[in-house]
């Protein structure tokens, strides 16, 4: 059977489990009111579910960076001066405030803006002007104090083609 208590005993207990390795310090009753109070009925608890859907992610109180989408690739033609702009999403995975702040080591790309508090969005521009036929790749560095990926890498690749020649 796949409802009711018997697959949440097993589900909950394991998540228990998981609390404790992130948090070996906590007691019994911490571990509890961690579930309690991040479960999906935790302002209305009822006889019916209790305190509702237990939520792992928010009771374990840690935070995590979320970017998307995980690369970029832009594509032009030699020659092209033209800016070419793509959007990143930047959030928490609990939807919560988290600081963050971006950086690249490479000349033909722009980041705007290059910090901020999650939810956010940023957007990247690739210049191609300068650069050779082929692909150009570098990365996006995002970090992240207190979350517990602070450091993350987003590739992006510009692919730049050959300018087309007429036959005659």
């Amino acid at each position: 059977y796949s409802g009711g208590t018997s697959l949440s005993t097993p589900l909950v207990a394991g998540i228990c489990a998981l609390l404790l390795e992130v948090h070996p310090d906590w007691n019994p009753t911490e571990v509890r009111q961690a579930l309690w109070s991040t479960a999906s009925q935790a302002y209305h608890p009822d006889n019916s579910m209790g305190y509702g859907i237990a939520n792992a992610a928010k009771a374990s109180g840690l935070k995590y960076l979320v970017i998307s989408p995980e690369s970029l690739s832009f594509e032009a033609s030699l020659g092209d001066t033209q800016f070419i702009q793509k959007t990143l999403s930047i959030s928490d995975w609990q939807g919560e405030d988290l600081k963050w702040e971006a950086s690249t080591s490479s000349s033909w790309i722009t980041l705007l803006p290059n910090s901020g508090d999650t939810p956010d969005m940023m957007k990247v521009s690739v210049h191609p002007a300068g650069l050779k036929a082929g692909i150009n790749t570098d990365s996006i560095l995002f970090t992240s104090v207190g979350a517990i990926n602070s450091s993350q890498k987003v590739p992006v690749n510009l692919i730049l083609h050959p300018p087309t020649q007429v036959r005659v």
